[in-house]
Parts: C-alpha cells; sequence; structure tokens
C-alpha cells in the first residue's frame, strides 16, 4: 500500500489538486488498490485523527493572534521592538526580526506572524527607501520563529500526536528561537546593510522605551501566563488557549477600548477560516498517516537509515534533510502529521532525547513554511509586499541559510534545547 499512496500522492499534488484532498485521495486509492480493508476505515482515521483534546489550542491561539492584529496590540510590540534595535543600521529590518519575535509569543504561528508584523512594517520599510523584495524575503525568515518561539502550534501538533510533554516542548524552544532572531539580524547588518545602504533610524530615550512597554505590557504579559500557567500546572496547553483569549478580549475591549462588540463576528469568522482549514489537513492526513504506520515504515526506513550508517549523528543529519526536502514540496501540517509518527519511533531505537529531536524536527518543519513552492508564509509577505517570487528568492535564500545553520548548531549541542525544560521541569 506504501508504494500506492506514494504514488497516487505524487500523481495528485503535481496534477495541482489542493493538499487536502490529495492526501485524502490518495489513502482511497491505496486501500482500494492495495488491501481488502473497509472503505469505513478512512471515515474513522479522518474523525479519529481530530478528535485530541491537545489540538483544541490550535483556534484558540489563531483566534488570539486575530484579537492581538485587529486590537492594535501587534503596533504596540513594533513600537517596543522599535526603541530596542530602531537605531542599528538597517533599524527598520531589525524592528520586524524582534516584533516578529515577541508576537511569535503569543500566535505560536508563522503565518499569523507574517500577515500582522508583515502589515504594518512592509509598507513602512517601503517608505523608508527598502526594496519590497527584500521587505517580504525578512519578513518571511522572521516568522520561521512563529512556530519555535512558545507557544507553538506545530509543538503542540507534535505533543498530541506523540504525547510528549508540551511544556517541555515549549521550553525547548526559547533558545533556539531567540538564537533564530540574532543569526537573522546578524545577517541583515553584515551580508545587506551596507551592500543596500540600509538607513538609520533616530535612537529612542530611555524614557521612549519605558513608555512603549507600558503601552505594550499587556501583550508582553501572555507568553508568560501560557509558559507559567501551562508549568505549573493551573492549566493545560489547551485550556491556556482559552484562558488567553479571554484576557486579550477583556484588554482590547475594555481596558484599551481599540476593539467592539460589533468587530467580534469578523475575529471570529476569521479565525474559524485559519483553524478549518489547519484542522481539515490535520484530518485528511489522518488514514494517510494510519496506511505507513501499519505497513510499518518506521521500522523500513530505519533499516535503510541503518543500512547507510548506524552512527547516530549522520543519522540525524539524513532525518533533517529528509524534512527540509518535505518541507519544500508538501505544507508542513500535512508533512508532520504523515512524518512525525514514521520519525517518534526512529529517534526512540536510536535513543535521542525526544524534547531534543522534537524540537528540532519543529525547527525544520518551520522552515518549511517558507521555502518555495510550497512555502504559504512566503506568499503572504509577496502578497502584502505586491512582489514576485523571483525578486525575493535571491534575499530569501541567505536568511533560510543563516536558520539551518541554527538548527544545525542546535543538532550538534542538544543543551541549547534541552537545559531550559531540565532546569525548569528536571530531567
Amino acid at each position: 500500500m506504501i508504494w500506492i499512496a506514494f504514488g497516487a500522492l505524487a500523481v495528485f499534488m503535481f496534477g495541482g489538486m489542493p493538499i487536502v484532498f490529495a492526501l485524502g485521495l490518495s489513502s482511497v486509492v491505496a486501500i482500494y488498490f492495495g488491501s481488502d480493508l473497509p472503505m469505513m476505515l478512512v471515515a474513522q482515521r479522518i474523525v479519529g485523527q481530530i478528535d485530541t483534546f491537545a489540538l483544541l489550542a490550535v483556534p484558540f491561539f489563531v483566534l488570539v493572534g486575530e484579537i492581538m492584529d485587529r486590537g492594535g496590540m501587534a503596533r504596540q510590540l513594533v513600537r517596543v521592538s522599535e526603541c530596542i534595535v530602531g537605531h542599528f543600521r538597517g533599524g527598520l529590518a531589525h524592528v520586524c526580526i524582534l516584533a516578529s519575535m515577541l508576537f511569535a509569543g503569543i500566535t505560536g504561528s508563522s503565518a499569523a506572524d507574517a500577515s500582522a508584523v508583515g502589515s504594518i512594517l512592509i509598507p513602512a520599510m517601503e517608505k523608508r527607501g527598502y526594496g519590497r523584495p527584500f521587505a517580504a524575503a525578512l519578513t518571511a525568515g522572521a516568522a520561521v520563529m512563529g512556530p519555535i518561539v512558545p507557544p507553538s502550534t506545530l509543538a503542540i501538533i507534535y505533543s498530541s500526536i506523540t504525547n510528549i510533554s508540551v511544556g517541555k516542548l515549549f521550553l525547548a524552544g526559547i533558545v533556539p528561537g531567540i538564537l533564530v532572531g540574532i543569526s537573522l539580524m546578524l545577517a541583515v547588518r553584515f551580508i545587506y546593510a551596507d551592500k543596500l545602504k540600509l538607513p538609520i533610524e533616530p535612537r529612542a530615550t530611555g524614557w521612549d522605551l519605558v513608555l512603549a512597554i507600558r503601552e505594550a505590557g499587556w501583550a508582553l504579559v501572555v507568553p508568560v501566563m501560557i509558559i507559567g500557567g501551562i508549568l505549573s500546572g493551573i492549566f493545560t496547553a489547551t485550556e491556556s488557549g482559552m484562558v488567553v483569549v479571554l484576557y486579550s478580549l477583556f484588554v482590547a475591549m475594555v481596558i484599551q477600548r481599540k476593539l467592539r462588540l460589533s468587530d467580534l463576528p469578523e475575529l471570529f469568522l476569521r479565525a474559524s477560516m485559519t483553524s478549518g482549514i489547519v484542522m481539515i489537513v490535520i484530518a485528511s492526513a489522518g488514514p494517510f498517516a494510519w496506511i505507513l504506520a501499519s505497513e510499518n515504515l518506521p521500522i523500513l526506513l530505519r533499516d535503510f537509515l541503518l543500512g547507510i550508517s548506524s552512527n547516530r549523528y549522520v543519522v540525524l543529519f539524513l532525518i533533517l534533510t529528509l524534512m527540509l526536502v518535505v518541507g519544500c514540496v508538501m505544507e508542513i501540517v500535512p508533512a508532520g502529521i504523515i512524518m512525525i509518527p514514521v520519525l517518534h519511533p526512529i529517534a526512540q531505537s536510536f535513543q535521542f532525547d525526544p524534547i531534543h529531536f522534537a524540537l528540532l524536527i519543529v525547527m525544520v518543519m518551520a522552515v518549511g513554511a517558507v521555502t518555495p513552492p510550497m512555502g504559504v508564509t512566503t506568499y503572504i509577505t509577496l502578497s502584502i509586499a505586491k512582489t514576485t517570487l523571483r525578486e525575493t528568492s535571491r534575499y530569501l535564500v541567505p536568511f533560510i541559510g543563516v536558520i539551518v545553520v541554527v538548527i544545525a548548531l542546535v543538532a550538534i549541542f542538544p543543551p541549547l534545547a534541552t537545559l531550559i525544560p531540565t532546569l525548569v521541569t528536571g530531567p
């Protein structure tokens, strides 16, 4: 069934069929032509795939992003970033990176990150003389932090499949997420700042920073609430999403009064559409993932990797390379749903630290969100900047390159991912 499933998937995808239908139909084809199993199995696996309490967190965090964006809190985070890094050469580029990092700590989504920060800063960068292709590439690259910095939607999906601690996985993303941000800033400064003659913004005073932090304080509290609440046992990751939704609504409507009751239907509709897209893709990937597991693909892949090398670091390199390639040709959510059940048993057989391995897979999947031809996040920034992929690619490739270097560092030095979870929750 495996070859029939992959063959049908390739035909459907290259034929231009949307991934959600390609996954479902390839499962039907594989079961019909490759087994005697009843077709009812497809429906059962579709329902079973999303019948997971942890996945309820996804629509909550999507809604939080919509509320923060519409309520003006995204702009407040941009202002804090301007006061901290705006005076460096290429100031608005650095602001974009830091603002993306802060916003990632609220939404956990690269698409939401790119949309909210990009809609504010891409037009601002264009007015200050930044090229639109560069602005689009930078915003897309910075949005990679969305699924890495906690709370991460990808981490929630990974946890729901493997039952590893989502709290530890959230903590594991803190240092690597910061390293990605720093590496992007270094790339701006030493690759593009002088070459493109990027402008310098006026230096903010200490009082400006105090005022900006005070204004954005309600938004800056959100990551602390999420991580603190989960680790203290006050609520689960799913419950934290609901709590943060109520909190952000209260702040936007009652305290800052930038959101009205009449705005809520549109917010809920947009969040529902985004969540629906994610959940239907997860559901359609369920039968496909079951076929791979039932045909013992994890064991076959493990034996294949052992045939190449028994060195666990070589195997890890091969796995990460495979996921980078998969991320280029498939959207990250279905790629994760299909590959995580395959890769997790392999990680166990090679005795990789489960949190370290999971974080690496999440990071590689996050890169997949910006790599063409399936890089949805990149297309979001292209639409905002009104530019083309061809013009943007020459700026995007170096940003992806430095992020891959960070992934390599995290792979070589596991404490970069495991130190904070170990210190906070114990081994």
